[in-house]
C-alpha cells in the first residue's frame, strides 16, 4: 500500500454496507479561491445562510445486512458551489438536493432558538487561516454561518505533492472544552496556537482572548485540554518536534516553558513528510495521570507506531525521561486517541487499516504487555484516521476516507474490537475529521468534507443503523465571503452545544 497516495474519492449512495468499497482514483487539490479576509478580529460570524442539503427520509437508513450498491470510480470529483441535481438511491427514488433548514427564529438576545449547537473547521490554507462555522438544527441539518480569522496561516503537509485528505496527518487540530465555553486551534505554518471564548447563546460568535502565541516548535498539529479547562498543550509536529502547555485565563494563553517535552527519537521535516513517522495527537489519559503523544511508524519496512507517555509528577511538572508505549498486532501507524468510557484506555483508528486499543489501566511501564494493547487488521485495507465517540449508543465510529466510509466498532470489557457495519458517505466526497453531539437524547455524526470542503451529518439510529441526514458543500460560500481556502486543506473538527 502506497501511503502517500492513498486518499481517493468514491461515488457511492447512501446505505450501510457489511464489505468495505472497491479503492477509488486519486483525489486532485482545489486551486485556490477567494480573496484576504476582511473580518474582524472579535471573531463575529457573518449571519447565516441556508445551503443546499442533500436530505435522506428514515428508509434510508439501511443495517449491515443490507446489500452493497454499485458504485462508480470518479477521479478527481468537482464540489464547487451547492450541490444539484438528485442523488442515486437503492430503492430508485430520486430526491432533490435541497435544505431541510426552515429559516430563523431570533430570541431577545439575538439567538437562533432552532439552533442546538455549532460546528468548527479550519481552511488551514497559507493565505489566511479561518475557523469556518456552521449552525446545528435539531434534526441534525447543517447551516452555513461565516468564517472567522485564526490570527496567522495554516499549510498542508509534505505528501509528496499530492496534497491528500490527512492534511496535517493529525488528529485534534481544533478543541473545545464545553464547561468552560472555550475553543483552540493553531496556525500550523505560523507556529502559533489561539484561543477564542464561545457565546454560549450564540456559539457562531468567537472573542479571541489576547494574542496568538508561539508552539514554541515547528508545525504545532494536536491539541488538548485538561479536564478542568484551565491548562491547554499543543504537540508540534515538525523539525522541531515537542509539546508545551499554556496555563488558560481570560487574557488568553501564559506559556508554561517548564512543560516543553521533545518527542524522544523524532526526526522530521517542517512541514513534516507523512504520514509515516509523523506525530498524530495529544492527549492527556483519562485519569490525568499522564499526557501522551501518539506516533506513527512505517509500513513497509514495517516498524511500529508508539505511544509516549510523560507522567505529572508532584505540583504538575511532568517527568523528563517518557515512556514509550508499544503494542502487539497489525496496526503501526496510530492515527488517532478516543478514551474508552469507564476505562484508562484509548480506541486509536490505524491507518494500515486497523483498529488499535492502548490499556494504560495499570503502571504505566507495563502497557505495553497489557492484554488490552491489542490491534485488529480491519478487511479492505481501508485507511483509517480519525475516531470519535457516541455516548449514548457506547459505540466508536472511525472514518476512511478513500472509501468514503465511516466504520462502527465496539469494545468489550477485555478491550478487545469488533467490527460492527460500515457506514457510507455519499456525493464523492473524503470524509475526514469526526465529532458527535447528543441532541434531545439522540447522537448526530459529522464529518468533514475536505474536498469541498463542506460537511455531512448522519443520525445514529441504533447499533449498525444510520439515517444520512445530509452533507453541504461551502465552497461558494467561502468564495463569496472572501475566504481563501483549497481543496483538500481544510482539516480539524469540533463542536459546542448548546447548555
Amino acid at each position: 500500500m502506497n501511503l502517500r497516495s492513498a486518499f481517493f474519492t468514491l461515488a457511492a449512495v447512501c446505505v450501510v454496507v457489511a464489505a468495505p468499497s472497491p479503492k477509488p482514483d486519486r483525489d486532485e487539490g482545489m486551486r485556490h479561491r477567494g480573496g484576504r479576509n476582511t473580518h474582524s478580529r472579535t471573531g463575529k460570524a457573518k449571519p447565516s445562510r441556508s445551503v443546499d442539503v442533500d436530505s435522506a427520509s428514515s428508509s434510508a437508513s439501511m443495517t449491515s445486512s443490507s446489500s452493497a450498491a454499485s458504485a462508480s470510480t470518479l477521479s478527481a470529483p468537482t464540489l464547487s458551489g451547492t450541490f444539484t441535481g438528485s442523488s442515486n438511491r437503492t430503492d430508485g427514488v430520486s430526491e432533490s438536493l435541497t435544505s431541510n433548514s426552515s429559516g430563523s427564529n431570533l430570541a431577545s438576545n439575538g439567538a437562533d432558538v432552532g439552533v442546538v449547537g455549532t460546528l468548527y473547521f479550519l481552511t488551514n490554507v497559507p493565505d489566511s487561516n479561518n475557523i469556518v462555522t456552521a449552525t446545528i438544527g435539531f434534526d441534525g441539518n447543517i447551516t452555513y454561518a461565516g468564517a472567522i480569522y485564526a490570527g496567522g496561516s495554516g499549510t498542508h503537509g509534505n505528501d509528496g505533492g499530492a496534497f491528500a485528505a490527512d492534511v496535517t496527518f493529525s488528529n485534534n487540530l481544533i478543541i473545545v472544552h464545553r464547561e468552560k465555553q472555550l475553543l483552540a486551534t493553531v496556525n500550523t505554518q505560523s507556529n502559533t496556537v489561539v484561543l477564542f471564548r464561545i457565546d454560549p447563546n450564540n456559539p457562531t460568535d468567537l472573542k479571541m482572548l489576547g494574542e496568538p502565541v508561539p508552539s514554541q516548535g515547528d508545525y504545532p498539529n494536536s491539541l488538548t485540554f485538561n479536564n478542568a479547562g484551565d491548562r491547554l498543550c499543543v504537540v508540534n509536529a515538525g523539525t522541531v518536534g515537542n509539546f508545551i502547555c499554556y496555563d488558560v485565563n481570560d487574557s488568553g494563553l501564559s506559556p508554561d516553558m517548564d512543560s516543553i517535552r521533545p518527542i524522544p527519537n523524532y526526526n522530521q521535516t517542517t512541514p513534516p513528510t507523512g504520514p509515516s513517522q509523523t506525530a498524530s495527537v495529544i492527549t492527556f489519559t483519562p485519569d490525568e495521570k499522564d499526557i501522551v503523544v501518539a506516533v506513527k511508524g512505517t509500513e513497509n519496512p514495517p516498524s511500529p507506531g508508539f505511544l509516549v507517555a510523560w507522567p505529572l509528577e508532584d505540583g504538575g511538572r511532568f517527568a523528563s525521561d517518557p515512556t514509550v508505549i508499544q503494542k502487539a498486532g497489525p496496526g503501526n501507524l496510530p492515527f488517532s486517541l478516543t478514551p474508552v468510557r469507564g476505562r484508562n484506555a484509548f480506541v486509536a483508528a490505524d491507518l494500515s487499516s486497523a483498529v488499535d486499543v492502548f490499556d494504560l489501566s495499570g503502571d504505566i511501564s507495563d502497557s505495553s504487555g497489557s492484554n488490552g494493547t491489542n490491534s485488529r487488521s480491519i478487511d479492505g485495507e481501508l485507511m483509517l484516521c480519525w475516531s470519535t465517540y457516541s455516548p449514548t449508543l457506547d459505540r466508536y465510529y472511525l472514518s476512511a476516507p478513500p472509501s468514503s466510509l465511516v466504520v462502527e466498532v465496539t469494545v468489550d470489557k477485555d478491550l478487545q474490537t469488533s467490527v460492527v457495519a460500515n457506514h457510507v458517505i455519499p456525493d464523492n466526497v473524503l470524509d475526514t475529521d469526526l465529532a458527535i453531539a447528543t441532541i434531545d437524547g439522540k447522537d448526530f455524526l459529522f464529518t468533514l468534507l475536505t474536498n469541498a470542503p463542506g460537511l455531512a451529518s448522519l443520525s445514529l439510529d441504533g447499533p449498525g443503523r444510520t439515517t444520512f441526514v445530509g452533507s453541504a458543500d461551502f465552497s461558494r460560500f467561502l468564495a463569496g465571503d472572501g475566504i481563501p481556502f483549497r481543496r483538500n486543506f481544510a482539516q480539524g473538527l469540533a463542536v459546542f452545544v448548546k447548555p
